[in-house]
């Protein structure tokens, strides 16, 4: 019961927030450039969007396979896909963490190990968007307070990467210190490397680039020729980042409000940003996690 009113506040914040967009800038303007848009510039963005679906399933099944639980690149990519659904209707997209259920029911690895790969899978995410967004709040011309000091975090931030490749065993035994003894044990014999480090944080930054390529053909079908892929590079995880704050419906409204903050910086209207807000919604999540649907449905067949 807690569950739904929760899920039902979200919801309704959710609905808020989308009135006071549409309220405030217009219901008939934003309509408007939705008619107009290019339908090439939005397929091209859906192409990006598989490719980084792929990326994740490649990064997570490397993760799974140091924990020695392997599985096809397929049976990757539709557990991430499920993912996506469970993650679209979670607060803060816990819902990912599913694919731990189906690696343990796949491979028998157990499901400590199994979430395990999940959590890992999900802090490298969670690095590399904290570090685009530090970098965007830095370089960005956004009006925030102290913005001036994010440009040594993000220092801060590239020193302690650096730092954790050099010394990754202790890092490694550090991160396993605040596991309990039983399972500290038990993680002894995995083969987690330098390698898997950086091609994992390689793929994540990847994914990343790939978001932004996406977001950035969805402004092209707009007839936005003023926006570079840099200032989207920059955006983009600054919009990530603020939906996955847990009090809105899979990050609609606070994502639509802060695109139309930050894009109003660089020039573009309000209207083109609300639109291109609800469009990348749709493409790079909302059709992901109904894929993801069709497919939990299958496999519970």
């Amino acid at each position: 019961m807690k569950l739904l009113k929760s899920s039902g506040f979200k919801v309704l914040l959710s609905v808020i927030l989308l009135f006071l967009v549409f309220r405030l800038i217009g219901f008939q303007e934003i309509y408007a450039v939705l008619l107009s848009v290019n339908l090439s510039y939005i397929l091209i963005s859906f192409v990006f969007v598989l490719l980084l679906i792929l990326l994740k399933a490649v990064r997570w099944r490397n993760i799974a396979a140091a924990f020695k639980a392997n599985i096809s690149l397929a049976d990757s990519i539709n557990y991430t896909l499920i993912s996506f659904t469970f993650g679209f209707v979670t607060p803060g997209r816990v819902g990912e963490f599913i694919k731990g259920k189906y690696l343990a029911d796949k491979t028998k690895a157990g499901y400590f190990k199994s979430f395990l790969t999940a959590v890992i899978d999900k802090a490298f995410d969670i690095a590399s968007l904290f570090g685009s967004a530090l970098l965007g709040i830095a370089f960005l011309d956004i009006n925030l307070p102290f913005s001036d000091l994010f440009i040594y975090l993000f220092i801060s931030y590239i020193i302690i990467l650096i730092l954790i490749f050099l010394f990754f065993d202790k890092s490694l035994k550090f991160a396993k210190f605040f596991l309990p003894k039983k399972y500290r044990d038990d993680l002894e014999p995995l083969s987690i490397t330098r390698k898997i480090y950086l091609s994992s944080l390689g793929i994540s930054f990847l994914i990343w680039i790939f978001l932004s390529a996406a977001a950035f053909f969805i402004l092209k079908s707009m007839d936005i020729p003023a926006v570079s892929l840099l200032i989207v590079m920059i955006a983009v995880p600054l919009m990530a980042l603020s939906s996955q704050l847990p009090i809105s419906f899979g990050g609609i409204g606070v994502r639509e409000l802060v695109a139309v903050y930050l894009f109003s910086t660089i020039g573009i209207a309000a209207e083109k940003s609300a639109a291109f807000s609800l469009i990348y919604t749709f493409v790079s999540f909302i059709v992901p996690a109904i894929i993801g649907a069709f497919l939990y449905l299958k496999l519970k067949r």
